[in-house]
């Protein structure tokens, strides 16, 4: 077998490890079991038979685990360290929508002949219940209502009748009844003192004795029906103040008038509401209409409000895009303007701060591009461990690059920059390259990142310390 380091740390690096079957070898010589392979490598104990026949490579990544346990120490001399950075992703609070919408709101108000809006500390939540308020004045066209003509008004104005029916009809159930039952109590009493005067006279001497019977029927009756006549003009007005009551709800959904009309605002009279029998029942039918009026009113508002509401106006689909976005080079940051036409589709949406005023047009995609400008980012940086002294250094534009020669052979650079998006400064790890990619790269890098100067004598230095060190260097004649 070849040397240990060789099999762990092979100068040809790919993905997959080269050496996969003699390293599940060596570990086998340790005095692992396949068993315990298998749980170091989290793979299954079949599939690790299989690598073990040299059926397939593993990923260099997955045996890192296992390579520790059989060579805690790296081959080398010369280690280096570095914080490096490994991806930043996206963070989206819960509001950002909101936001969007304040922000675009902003922008597009700030030159109209009202002035910026929102002012002051406004919420979106202040925003919003604004903007259903005038929504409420506004008819389909776009044009308020009038104080007179309002379906608001009308609509607040059921509710209060709503109320004001409801409790007049109860009243007049209650004192109904009480009435019913007072009137068949004293007719009990009347009937419970006929007899017993009836019991105790004496039919023989019936006509010596009429004056008395008449004196004491009269003084049952004459309070009698002197409380009847009470009951009567109480039960009489009850009844006017129910159909009254009748009146406004019947005139608010728009139905004919349960009687004919009386003059102007003269109070109903006890004979007029005679007309109407069975009062009750005609408020029990307005109270339903009223009702069903109200769900109907509130299903049609609710149908308007959500036609311009300020929120919910994205696609999912798109979000789970942004969301689950993910940066591996800062340079290359998302093109926001793309990501706000696939969420929001250029919609426009208008925003009413007053009935009597022109609606504010924003667009929710150049909102969202102007939101996404100054997003905050989750970053995850890598601690990594270079083994290869370093082979050159260079400072360009504010940009330093620090080149690794590797035991390997191959080259590796970490170029540390100023990340205005990210707000920090940043090491990005390049991978692996001989000494022809490492000049490539470093062009690539220099036009990527606008060096201007010096980037002539870093290649030129470059070439000379390859060359030196027994590289072959394009451009360079070798003799030997």
């Amino acid at each position: 077998m070849q040397d240990q380091n060789e099999v762990l740390f092979p100068v040809v690096t790919s993905d997959k490890h080269p050496h996969t079957k003699e390293i599940i070898l060596l570990a086998e010589q340790s005095g692992m079991t396949l068993t315990k392979i298998s749980e170091i490598l989290n793979y299954s104990q079949p599939y690790v038979s299989q690598l073990k026949s040299g059926k397939g490579k593993a990923k260099t990544t997955d045996l890192e685990p296992l390579i520790t346990l059989l060579s805690p120490k790296l081959p080398g001399t010369s280690f280096y360290t570095y914080k490096v950075f490994r991806r930043a992703k996206v963070v989206f609070p819960d509001n950002w929508e909101q936001q969007v919408v304040m922000l675009g709101l902003s922008a597009c108000s700030k030159d109209t002949e009202f002035g910026r809006y929102p002012i002051g500390d406004d919420s979106f939540d202040d925003i919003e219940v604004q903007h259903f308020k005038a929504l409420d004045c506004i008819d389909e066209n776009g044009r308020a209502y009038s104080p007179y003509n309002s379906p608001l008004v009308d609509f607040e104005r059921s509710k209060s009748i709503t109320e004001k029916l409801r409790e007049a009809l109860e009243t007049y159930k209650v004192e109904v009844k009480e009435n019913q039952d007072t009137k068949v109590a004293r007719d009990e009493d009347l009937k419970h003192f006929t007899a017993s005067v009836l019991t105790r006279t004496n039919i023989e001497n019936l006509s010596d004795q009429a004056a008395v019977i008449e004196e004491a029927i009269i003084k049952l009756l004459k309070p009698r029906y002197e409380q009847d006549d009470y009951f009567y003009q109480s039960s009489q007005w009850l009844k006017a103040s129910l159909v009254r009551a009748c009146q406004e709800a019947a005139d608010i959904l728009n139905l004919p008038s349960l009687i004919k009309q009386f003059i102007q605002d003269e109070p109903l009279g006890c004979d007029e509401s005679n007309q109407v029998i069975a009062p009750d029942e005609h408020a029990k039918r307005l109270l339903s209409k009223l009702e069903s009026y109200q769900v109907k009113f509130g299903k049609k508002q609710q149908e308007k409000r959500n036609n311009f509401r300020l929120q919910k106006l994205f696609k999912s689909c798109e979000l789970d895009k942004v969301v689950d976005l993910e940066v591996t080079d800062p340079r290359f940051m998302p093109d926001w303007n793309a990501y706000g036409q696939g969420l929001f589709g250029g919609v426009v949406r208008k925003v009413f701060r007053e009935a009597n005023r022109p609606p504010y047009e924003v667009n929710l995609s150049d909102a969202f591009t102007l939101w996404a400008t100054n997003i905050e980012y989750s970053v995850e940086y890598e601690q990594i461990q270079v083994c290869g002294d370093v082979f050159h250094s260079a400072t360009l534009s504010n940009d330093k690059i620090v080149i690794h020669e590797l035991n390997s052979g191959k080259f590796i650079y970490i170029l540390t920059f100023l990340c205005e998006i990210l707000k920090c400064e940043v090491a990005m790890l390049s991978n692996p390259l001989s000494a022809a990619e490492l000049l490539e790269q470093v062009k690539v890098e220099a036009e990527m990142n606008k060096w201007s100067e010096g980037v002539d004598v870093l290649i030129m230095n470059l070439k000379k310390s390859l060359s030196e060190n027994g590289y072959r260097v394009s451009g360079v004649r070798a003799v030997y």
